[in-house]
């Protein structure tokens, strides 16, 4: 996806108790097109930039070149495994009413390809 700029401000923040800030960004009314792009970025992870003024084409251009590194080092392999399923059955609920039937099929699925890997 391309970086996008919005108006707005920021209106508030929290802090968690993980250490990180709930930021509460308000913008004036969105178009169609920026309302997608913001419905697309839901639960990604990606950069923020806030400016007083509006950024030029070429400052955007450069905050394009930026790539996230992320470190999972803070989550479990577990719990990023659980985290990717989840947005995968958001995506395709292959009929599953709910997502803890769709966790434990999805890893029973992966326990057993496991298996089938074991010497005899």
């Amino acid at each position: 996806m391309r970086v996008f700029a919005i108006q707005g401000h920021i209106a508030g923040y929290r802090s968690l108790a993980d250490r990180t800030l709930r930021l509460t960004f308000d913008t004036q009314e969105p178009t169609p097109e920026t309302t997608s792009k913001i419905q697309a970025c839901l639960q990604m992870p990606g950069f923020m930039a806030f400016k007083p003024d509006e950024y030029l084409q070429r400052e955007l251009e450069e905050i394009e070149k930026v790539k996230l590194e992320l470190d999972d080092r803070r989550k479990s392999q577990s719990w990023r495994i659980r985290a990717t399923l989840y947005k995968l059955w958001e995506q395709n609920q292959e009929g599953f009413d709910s997502f803890e039937y769709y966790y434990k099929h999805q890893t029973e699925k992966y326990i057993t390809h496991l298996q089938s890997k074991l010497l005899p």
